[in-house]
């Protein structure tokens, strides 16, 4: 591994004029955030309402080989074999069949940067990062972009040879429905090709079919005599896999021949594919789980985004105060600990506020919770408790 170390320095004005650009980033972040958590909650909620319609009007099919004009225009959930007539094939490598989608991946043994920094901060408000860069070879699918390492010389990667290529069906069936290429695409049940060496390497000349090497499941190619043990840069591994006709469950819309997306009351999209026997409840519950999921991640999104601003703001406190480092940290952790209950105040109103419309009685509860909190907080922050002065009053008594 080799590393190469720069060093950055930095004043006091120029971390200050940052600190108030960054000021008025968080002034921008806070409202952002307040928008990002109540757009969630509303997508959130009319989300959860129009997979409880789904869920109430779907028709399970009890056979996909027929079309039964009866459910036309009806969310339906059918199970069946998916397959296809349509045969596919790498356009350089001998590998086709009747396949739903067949994939190369490459990936080219390369030069990779990586870069670590440390920065410490200096009496008088500046400041030193110490960045290293070091540099390895990988297996990497892709190609790392040499020519913007921070040292080009001696890790330069040469171009890919062979590229990554996938290919769909478009003309698979699934019972009597034809799917389309976005369904098809779902379908994830991946095996590793076959790979015939008599065949494989046909469309290459004599003297380059001398750079391939086929071992454990990978065709190693190189501009030398390929060594999978002893890799050399610029060589590139390829993998076949492919996707075999395989049961799947659909839940979607009866359109004619096709299972296209269902448009709930509320416009709500229900278009669902799972490989295997999948009842049409599971299917449901799955995509449930998946609006929650979606829900926590953007209310954290915005509570961080929430809390980032508010960090921002305090940002220039913080660096006049690094002038000595020892109350630099302490201002930065007691701004940091203000930002994340300010951030989480300011979410859940946020929340309670987006729930008025829809949820009125969980938005008062949490209103009311937000209230005592800030409360409290207020009151212990300006007015000492009755105990605390009993005993401020005893040991003064004690004392004389």
């Amino acid at each position: 591994m080799v590393q190469v170390t720069e060093r950055i320095h930095r004043g006091l004005f120029s971390r200050l004029f940052n600190s108030i650009i960054g000021v008025a980033i968080g002034f921008v972040l806070i409202p952002v955030s307040m928008m990002l958590i109540g757009w969630n909650e509303y997508r959130t909620i009319h989300r959860a309402k129009g997979l409880i319609e789904g869920e109430s009007v779907v028709v399970d099919l009890a056979n996909s080989d027929n079309i039964d004009s009866a459910y036309s225009g009806k969310l339906i959930h059918a199970i069946g074999l998916a397959t296809t007539s349509e045969s596919l094939s790498d356009p350089e490598f001998g590998v086709s069949g009747k396949l739903l989608q067949l994939r190369r991946m490459v990936e080219m043994y390369q030069w990779v940067e990586k870069v670590e920094s440390k920065t410490r901060k200096k009496i008088g408000g500046g400041e030193e990062t110490v960045k290293t860069y070091s540099y390895d070879k990988q297996w990497l699918p892709g190609r790392e972009e040499s020519e913007n390492f921070h040292e080009v010389s001696g890790h330069i990667n040469p171009q890919q040879r062979f590229s990554a290529q996938q290919s769909i069906s478009n003309h698979a069936t699934f019972g009597a429905f034809a799917l389309r290429p976005e369904q098809v695409s779902k379908i994830d049940r991946w095996t590793e090709a076959r790979l015939d060496e008599g065949s494989l390497f046909e469309k290459f000349d004599l003297a380059e079919r001398e750079r391939f090497k086929v071992e454990g499941g990978y065709v190693y190619y190189s501009h030398r005599r390929p060594d999978s043990t002893a890799p050399q840069v610029g060589d590139q591994r390829i993998r076949l896999e492919v996707v075999q006709p395989t049961q799947i469950s659909v839940l979607g819309k009866q359109d004619q021949n096709a299972i296209s997306p269902f448009k709930t009351s509320n416009g709500e999209i229900i278009d669902s594919l799972h490989v295997g026997q999948v009842s049409a409840s599971e299917m449901f519950a799955n995509l449930k789980q998946q609006n929650t999921f979606l829900a926590m991640l953007l209310r954290v999104a915005g509570w961080g985004l929430s809390v980032v601003g508010f960090m921002l703001i305090a940002s220039p406190l913080k660096t006049l105060t690094d002038i000595v480092p020892f109350f630099g940290k302490m201002v930065g952790a007691v701004t940091f600990f203000i930002a994340v209950i300010l951030g989480s105040c300011v979410s859940l109103i946020t929340v309670s506020i987006a729930w008025v419309a829809v949820r009125p009685l969980y938005s008062i509860s949490l209103l009311t919770i937000v209230c005592v909190v800030i409360f409290i907080l207020l009151r212990r922050r300006w007015n000492p408790d009755k105990t605390s002065r009993q005993q401020i009053s005893v040991i003064e008594q004690t004392q004389q």
